[in-house]
């Protein structure tokens, strides 16, 4: 799902069900078509790239991104309601203890080495 801008358009041909909205002709959602959880992922990338990490290099831009795209995947929706009695979800991040866990069940078998020069090495076990 995206906007209707023309490079999106060309690259989604080469997915199967890519569907668009047209913003400039007032369009913002049709049924479940929308590009509102696009945009929230980049304003929460960018909030995290001004509050955690501050600066990134381009070296390491996709461990940022999987950074990201973890601490997303892993929020607890919370219902709250509003001053006017409406209710709304907020998405919270989960606690420390069970995002350590999950982390954990990721990364079981898994070895890391320094390298001469200090950098790490995955080693995998065989």
């Amino acid at each position: 799902m995206s906007d209707g801008h023309r490079t999106y358009i060309s690259i989604g041909k080469q997915f199967s069900a890519h569907s668009f909205v047209t913003r400039t002709s007032g369009e913002y959602a049709r049924g479940q078509t929308h590009s509102n959880t696009a945009e929230s992922f980049v304003s929460f990338f960018e909030r995290t790239r001004v509050g955690v990490f501050h600066f990134i290099s381009d070296k390491h831009l996709s461990r940022y991104l999987d950074e990201a795209t973890f601490r997303w995947d892993n929020r607890v929706p919370t219902e709250k309601k509003t001053p006017s009695g409406k209710k709304k979800v907020i998405m919270r991040p989960r606690q420390f203890k069970e995002t350590l866990l999950i982390l954990a069940s990721r990364i079981a078998g898994i070895q890391l080495r320094r390298t001469d020069n200090w950098s790490i090495k995955d080693i995998a076990v065989v």
